[in-house]
């Protein structure tokens, strides 16, 4: 009876033993799962807080691009518009060269025109002056198909 009980008490002592280091390995446990825990917290942290970095400095970069594309679109909208005012003032320029091209074609012709009527004149007057010799009457006509030939010359 003696050793059954002293039995009971080793039993007892064991499992109050074993009781204990359970009972430690529970809060090993539990403090490892805490610390684990805080670690995975702490890691998402630092990720969220490199994710957002990233982002923001995505955001810069997009902006500093799209500023770059406007800057650029806007110089060569500059020097569209200053090739198409300097194409506007060549034609001008050859329009108003044209025009005073034409003009003075135009005044010759007239003069042209203008000699010949006052030869035309001459020579009727010359015709019909009894005086008059066939020499100045052969002059004349010699004034009268050169200037012709001018004016043919100018209506080319």
């Amino acid at each position: 009876a003696k050793q059954a009980q002293e039995a009971k008490k080793k039993a007892a002592e064991k499992a109050k033993k074993e009781k204990q280091k359970a009972e430690k390995a529970a809060k090993e446990l539990k403090k490892k799962e805490q610390k684990a825990k805080k670690q995975e917290e702490k890691a998402k942290k630092q990720a969220k807080k490199k994710a957002d970095k990233a982002a923001k400095e995505l955001k810069k970069k997009e902006q500093k691009a799209k500023k770059v594309a406007a800057e650029r679109k806007a110089k060569e909208e500059k020097a569209l518009k200053k090739q198409q005012k300097k194409q506007k003032e060549i034609d001008t320029a050859k329009r108003i060269a044209e025009r005073k091209a034409a003009e003075a074609k135009a005044k010759k012709l007239k003069e042209a025109e203008q000699s010949l009527k006052a030869l035309e004149t001459k020579k009727k007057t010359a015709i019909n002056q009894e005086k008059s010799s066939a020499a100045s009457i052969k002059a004349a006509d010699a004034e009268i198909s050169s200037a012709a030939k001018k004016l043919a010359d100018l209506k080319k």
